[in-house]
């Protein structure tokens, strides 16, 4: 495989979404020390009424932020998976938000953020692309991770974040830091919607 005399970021595309998912497991296989992509295609067609599921969109991001750090990966899609149009790399690193312990956040400026980035406001977490707000807790299910994050705030303070179960909502373990990208193809931001009009 060139990867391996060559590391760096390769494209590799199969015909379909299923050939896909079958080489990307065997790439993992044949190279396990070494990042194997998959970059879902969507399941709707272009120019359709509803929205992508939140959870290939944010699996697109994931794949995507990966690539605009530069690290050598192999990437594995479809042809299909080639055809839509995803985000510019300055929208999403422009609208990534990250969490540090005991960093400072205006939870307004947030949740604002939260609507632009495709983020839906709940009562309570339970799909990729939920959030809500309880006082001085800010439950998120980012789509960069397989559960969602309980961020804890003192004032204006994050005290804690920490992964959660979303089906018994009871926290699993302590993190340092989140990260919650886009989680739609279209970013809602004051400058966007003025350029669509």
């Amino acid at each position: 495989l060139l990867y391996k005399d060559r590391p760096a970021q390769t494209l590799v595309v199969a015909a379909t979404l299923e050939a896909a998912e079958g080489l990307a497991a065997d790439l993992a296989t044949w190279l396990p020390n070494e990042p194997v992509l998959l970059f879902p295609e969507q399941e709707i067609l272009p120019y359709d009424k509803k929205s992508p599921y939140k959870g290939l969109v944010g699996q697109q991001v994931e794949v995507l932020h990966r690539l605009q750090d530069g690290e050598p990966c192999v990437v594995v899609t479809s042809a299909a998976g080639l055809k839509w149009k995803v985000l510019p790399p300055q929208e999403i690193r422009s609208h990534t938000l990250r969490f540090d312990t005991g960093a400072t956040v205006d939870l307004e400026a947030v949740v604002r953020c939260f609507g632009e980035m495709g983020y839906y406001a709940v009562p309570r977490v339970e799909t990729p692309g939920d959030f809500a707000r309880k006082g001085g807790i800010l439950d998120v299910f980012s789509v960069a991770y397989e559960n969602p994050v309980r961020i804890e705030l003192v004032g204006d303070t994050i005290e804690s974040i920490r992964s959660f179960d979303a089906t018994t909502q009871r926290s699993q373990r302590e993190i340092p830091s989140a990260l919650v990208p886009p989680c739609s193809p279209l970013i809602l931001s004051d400058d966007n919607v003025q350029r669509a009009m």
